[in-house]
């Protein structure tokens, strides 16, 4: 049959092949056709990819829009989901490249503190292998893609994943104290090394959270708990990509973190 034009063809061959529990499920696409002289048909970048129904909605939903607030483990969990499918993403060299809450999916809804969602990473139309120029959103993008250096690698994803640690825990969309345009908040970032203020985190947030708010200054579980945790943000968020952790790093604190606050009755 007629394939897709130029490096497309590879690309999205590579996205239908994915497939780990933490991705949404790309099951096909629909491209638009295009007739050539003589009668042949080409086809040109898909116009949308057709994936799997997710009930839960986006995670941006679930921290700014929904009545119920996540639990700090059920944030802890949902995180560590995001770190996984990374890990694999990259495994596979890919890079997402966009990576927010709006990208990032709950197969259920969380209406209590049972309720224990499996996210799932959405929107591949920008993963790809090896990245060039600007791409994704401007209060998550990683400094080297701003500026639009040549170096951009897999550790774009991890800045990413450092701004959503901030969302997850402040409940609020990053920068959103700052009274200025968008594409400002890359500029600043990327030149001058403003990052999310853990200071500015609200003050009815779960105590559980307030620990990172607070310097940690509750009992010593607890503050070293918070203490990795807020580590583990600052350092995915560092200016230089070679000094971010890796996926694989990151999903194995994740990991451990979750453990302890499933060990701890009181970490809801």
């Amino acid at each position: 049959g007629n394939t897709l034009d130029g490096s497309w063809d590879h690309e999205l061959r590579t996205v239908l092949q994915l497939r780990h529990p933490n991705l949404v499920l790309v099951l096909g696409y629909v491209n638009e056709v295009v007739e050539e002289r003589g009668g042949a048909v080409r086809l040109v970048e898909p116009m949308a990819l057709i994936s799997e129904y997710c009930n839960g909605g986006t995670l941006f939903r679930a921290l700014h829009r929904d009545t119920y607030r996540l639990t700090w483990r059920q944030r802890l969990k949902i995180l560590y989901d995001v770190a996984v499918a990374c890990r694999y993403l990259h495994s596979a060299g890919l890079i997402h490249r966009d990576l927010k809450s709006l990208n990032i999916l709950l197969d259920r809804k969380v209406k209590n503190v049972t309720d224990i969602p499996k996210a799932k990473i959405t929107d591949f139309g920008m993963c790809v292998p090896n990245p060039t120029g600007r791409a994704g959103t401007y209060q998550w993008m990683a400094p080297e893609v701003y500026l639009m250096l040549p170096s951009q690698g897999a550790k774009q994803d991890v800045y990413s994943f450092g701004v959503l640690i901030y969302e997850c825990v402040a409940n609020c969309i990053p920068y959103s104290n700052l009274q200025t345009a968008n594409h400002n908040i890359a500029h600043l970032a990327a030149t001058k090394g403003i990052r999310p203020d853990p200071r500015s985190l609200p003050n009815d947030m779960p105590s559980q959270l307030q620990y990172v708010q607070h310097n940690c200054t509750r009992e010593t579980k607890s503050k070293t708990h918070s203490l990795r945790f807020r580590n583990l943000m600052v350092q995915c968020w560092l200016h230089e990509p070679e000094k971010r952790p890796n996926f694989s790093e990151i999903s194995d604190t994740l990991g451990s973190l979750y453990k302890q606050s499933c060990g701890n009755s009181s970490q809801q």
